[in-house]
């Protein structure tokens, strides 16, 4: 991560040169300096090295020539909920939607932060930058709501199959069929037509 960082300022940076052209040849010409920050929404506890000296060999023994410099970490399982959406920005809340620990689920949380964005002022952002977060919401809370009926309906089809096959291998175990004949034919495990002999697998 802070090499990845160092090259992200350094790219920065070689633009600001491009964009300032002659102007950066001169002794005057100063760089923009830049706060690397990382926002971290997974669940464990942060790991990675926060100092670039700490990622090269005897950076001690070569200070002053190895870039020396810390990024700003954010982790999202650190802050608190309703802090987050205590702030009047659009920023924490997207920040709360990302947080991996809420007890409301994916649609809660997206309806909570579309009916926030809604009631800010104009004034705390642009309003294209406030219409393209409600947009991307919306299209989520639609791809999870479908996601969620093929769901519905894939457990339905592998309910009815169970129900199917159990059905076939009790009519079949009540001819006396032979156990492999049964288990070909319904596609069973041993262990399952040993449930069923029981009575113990069917459909809840």
């Amino acid at each position: 991560m802070p090499y990845r960082l160092l090259s992200y300022m350094v790219q920065l940076w070689a633009r600001c040169i491009e964009d300032a052209g002659e102007s950066a040849r001169r002794k005057s010409f100063l760089l923009p300096p830049i706060v690397p920050v990382v926002f971290y929404e997974g669940e464990d506890a942060w790991t990675a090295a926060k100092r670039f000296t700490e990622k090269v060999r005897g950076a001690d023994s070569f200070r002053g020539y190895v870039p020396e410099f810390e990024y700003r970490l954010i982790s999202l399982r650190d802050e608190d909920s309703e802090d987050l959406l205590s702030k009047p920005d659009a920023l924490s809340s997207l920040m709360y939607l990302a947080q991996p620990f809420k007890s409301e689920d994916f649609f809660e949380v997206s309806e909570r932060i579309r009916n926030l964005l809604l009631a800010f002022p104009e004034e705390f952002f642009e309003q294209k930058g406030a219409e393209g977060m409600l947009t991307y919401l919306e299209k989520e809370i639609r791809r999870y709501k479908k996601q969620g009926r093929e769901e519905g309906r894939q457990e339905g089809r592998e309910e009815g199959q169970l129900e199917k096959g159990i059905s076939i291998a009790l009519a079949m175990l009540g001819n006396g069929e032979p156990e492999d004949k049964i288990l070909l034919y319904t596609g069973f495990t041993p262990e399952q037509l040993a449930e069923i002999r029981e009575g113990r697998l069917r459909r809840e």
